[in-house]
């Protein structure tokens, strides 16, 4: 009997034990969520929506999105570097998507070529120009500007020659779309001087047109008028260049 009561008082001891445990446990755990709650940040509060008004609304949309000045944008800039191009001194290899390269280079001022030319007015050899059975003949143009050049020419058959020296403006002709130079119509004046039955230096109106094939190559027809005293003769000359850059005048 006193066995079992023994018994019986360890049961109680550990029942007392396990609740005092479970207790002291229950109130750390309290004890550590209130420190947390207590601890935590407050959210923060929100923000107010500001209210404009219509003047000050159209004086935002034109601060955010007023365009940027063109006078403050650096000006673009395409050359041709052989089969590459530059935009803006930076190298690209080909075209890029979206870009459309348009080369607009001059051909070259200046040409000789040959050719023949034809006098059309007095019959051989009077005519001063050009001899009326036609000529051999040697063309030259120095092009000082795109405006400005000096075009010559040399007729040569037997034992005469006629020489020509004019100073000649120009109206170049371009392709709007590409830029391209298709012609160059020019007139101009100068002296003549022939070295045949009427040897002499007279004046001489000259026009023409010269229209490049392409950067190196061009074509050239004139009409070259000489005041002779006792008559006035007509030539016409076409002839076929090769162009090129005299030093400066590129």
């Amino acid at each position: 009997m006193r066995s079992v009561s023994m018994h019986q008082g360890v049961q109680l001891c550990g029942i007392i034990s396990l609740a005092l445990i479970g207790s002291s446990v229950a109130a750390h755990a309290q004890a550590v969520y209130s420190n947390y709650q207590y601890n935590a940040l407050p959210p923060p509060p929100p923000q107010a929506i500001p209210v404009l008004s219509p003047t000050q609304y159209q004086a935002q949309q034109q601060i955010e999105f007023e365009p940027l000045p063109s006078s403050n944008l650096p000006p673009a800039s395409v050359s041709p570097v052989g089969p590459d191009y530059t935009l803006n001194g930076t190298p690209l290899n080909g075209t890029p998507p979206g870009i459309v390269v348009v080369q607009t280079q001059s051909p070259r001022r200046s040409y000789i070529g040959v050719g023949g030319v034809i006098g059309t007015s007095n019959p051989d050899p009077e005519n001063i120009v050009a001899p009326t059975g036609g000529a051999f003949a040697v063309f030259g143009k120095i092009g000082f500007t795109d405006n400005l050049s000096l075009h010559s020419s040399a007729a040569f058959r037997d034992d005469r020659s006629n020489l020509i020296f004019a100073l000649t403006g120009e109206a170049p002709i371009r392709s709007v779309s590409t830029g391209r130079t298709l012609m160059i119509p020019y007139l101009g004046g100068g002296v003549l001087v022939n070295t045949g039955d009427r040897n002499g230096t007279y004046p001489v109106i000259s026009t023409g047109v010269d229209a490049p094939l392409s950067r190196d190559v061009s074509t050239t027809v004139r009409m070259d008028v000489g005041f002779g005293g006792r008559s006035t003769d007509v030539g016409f000359g076409l002839g076929l260049n090769y162009n090129f850059n005299l030093g400066a005048f590129k």
